[in-house]
């Protein structure tokens, strides 16, 4: 464990700088405070510097595209009051810090970094075209019965929203290849699987079901995922 002590101690370092700007900027609550010093510390710490920029890259244009036209969203009921909370936090990391921790501890990491970049590409993708999508959007559609329905209705697409949140992932994608955390192939893997990770999230939300309006839940699932079909298909691809 001697390895990991001089990374935690700059993830420490690095974590509590970001942290508590982001606290004094009102982007994060003390419980979003306290839960992304986990997030990145432990991200920081097990899985390195570029997965760490890709978890920061999620934040901040997360945390930007869901400022983006607070009249508006606050006008129809659809936006965030306050900084984002714990629960928000780990809803949408818990997958990829996971699996960034798991890669420090196996002999070929290689699947479970793809995992982790996938992750935090689906969730940026839902997370933009949700939020941008209800902004420019013209004609927003339940994916369940393909009707019209308002902007910022629960579960509702849009061409314009969806081709924002498949380049959304494709930036996390690229930050992975750069790094070389994820290859050609593992880059072409984490673009489908944000696409069905989003879509399928899409579909539950606008579910009638009972227990699938639980925002952090289809959050943590659409991660999930994300992750899964990232894996799978990158497994296809290169059989």
């Amino acid at each position: 464990m001697e390895q990991f002590l001089q990374p935690l101690l700059i993830g420490l370092a690095i974590n509590l700088i970001l942290g508590t700007a982001a606290l004094l900027l009102r982007l994060v609550s003390w419980s979003g405070y306290f839960g992304g010093l986990l997030i990145g510390i432990a991200t920081f710490t097990f899985a390195g510097v570029g997965p760490y920029i890709i978890l920061c890259t999620f934040f901040a244009l997360g945390t930007a595209f869901s400022k983006l036209g607070i009249s508006t969203k606050r006008a129809r009921g659809s936006h965030q009051e306050g900084g984002r909370g714990g629960r928000h936090a780990l809803a949408n990391c818990m997958v990829g810090v996971s699996c960034g921790v798991v890669s420090a501890f196996i002999p070929h990491p290689e699947l479970a970094l793809l995992a982790l970049t996938a992750a935090f590409a689906t969730a940026l993708s839902d997370t933009t075209s949700n939020e941008l999508g209800q902004l420019l959007g013209k004609h927003p559609i339940l994916p369940t019965t393909f009707k019209p329905v308002p902007p910022g209705t629960n579960g509702a697409v849009s061409v314009e929203g969806t081709l924002l949140g498949v380049v959304a992932s494709l930036v996390i994608a690229s930050i992975g290849l750069v790094f070389g955390i994820i290859n050609w192939w593992g880059f072409l893997a984490v673009a489908i699987a944000a696409f069905l990770g989003t879509t399928v999230e899409s579909i539950l939300s606008a579910s009638p079901i009972r227990g699938l309006d639980n925002n952090e839940l289809l959050n943590f699932v659409n991660t999930l995922l994300g992750a899964l079909f990232a894996v799978g298909i990158y497994l296809i691809l290169t059989i």
